[in-house]
C-alpha cells in the first residue's frame, strides 16, 4: 500500500508537470488570510540547506515572487483550524505526538511549486483524523483538494506574486523528482497565525511538543 501511494502520487505529478499551464497558477497579491491555528513541523537543518539551493536558483530567474527564508520553511500537519477553540484544548494532543514518530522523505516538486514529503509509513492521514477527533474540529479536508493530499505533505518555499514565465517552468519541472533528504520531526508547533508562509511577525507560537 504504501509503495502504491507513492508510484500513484508520482506519476500523477509527472502528468501534472506535462499539462501544466502558467495560468493556472495563484497569484499572491497578499500574504496574509484569516486568522487561524496550524500545527507544523520544520525539516532538518541539511534539509533546510539543500532546499535553499533551489531557492537560489529559482529567484535568480525570478526575483520578483515571494521565496521562504530558512527560518519559514516548514511542513504543515494540519493547518485551517478554527480560532474559536481556546488554546488550552491543544495540551490534549500530547498523548497523541507520544505515539507517533514522523520520519519524512522529501522528492520531487509540484508544479506550484511545493516540494513533496512522503511519510515513511503513510500514516500522517491518521495522525490527522487523531488531531480532529481530538480537538473535536475538522480543520483542513485535503483529500477535497486531491486524494493523495491527505496522505502526504509537503514543504512550500515560494508565492507567487504574478504569472511566472516558460523558462521558469521549465526549471521548475527539472526538479520534478529531484531528492531534497530525509528528516526525522523532532517536534511539532501549534501557531495562531494570520500568515500564509508562516512570518515570524504574524505568528505567535501557542505549543510546542517534542516527539
Amino acid at each position: 500500500m504504501i509503495n502504491q501511494i507513492a508510484d500513484e502520487f508520482k506519476g500523477e505529478n509527472e502528468k501534472d508537470f506535462n499539462e501544466f499551464k502558467a495560468e493556472s497558477i495563484t497569484s499572491y497579491n497578499s500574504l496574509l488570510f484569516d486568522e487561524q491555528y496550524t500545527i507544523v513541523t520544520r525539516p532538518s537543518e541539511s534539509v533546510k540547506q539543500t532546499i535553499q539551493g533551489l531557492i537560489g536558483k529559482l529567484k535568480d530567474l525570478e526575483p520578483k515572487h515571494f521565496y521562504y527564508p530558512s527560518e519559514n520553511l516548514h511542513l504543515t500537519i494540519l493547518g485551517g483550524i478554527t480560532t474559536q477553540l481556546d488554546s488550552d484544548v491543544f495540551a490534549n494532543l500530547e498523548p497523541v505526538f507520544s505515539n507517533y514518530k514522523l520520519n519524512f522523505h522529501l522528492q520531487g516538486i509540484r508544479p506550484s511549486s511545493p516540494i513533496i514529503a512522503y511519510p515513511d509509513d503513510f500514516s500522517i492521514h491518521t495522525l490527522r483524523d487523531k488531531i480532529r477527533e481530538t480537538l473535536g474540529t475538522e480543520g483542513e479536508n485535503y483529500s477535497a483538494l486531491n486524494y493523495y493530499y491527505e496522505h502526504i505533505a509537503w514543504v512550500n518555499i515560494m508565492r507567487f506574486h504574478q504569472t511566472p514565465g516558460s523558462e521558469f517552468i521549465a526549471l521548475l519541472q527539472t526538479f520534478h523528482s529531484e531528492y531534497f533528504g530525509d528528516f526525522q520531526a523532532e517536534t511539532i508547533e501549534v501557531y495562531k497565525t494570520n500568515s500564509r508562509v508562516l512570518d515570524p511577525h504574524h505568528a505567535t507560537l501557542i505549543k510546542k511538543f517534542q516527539i
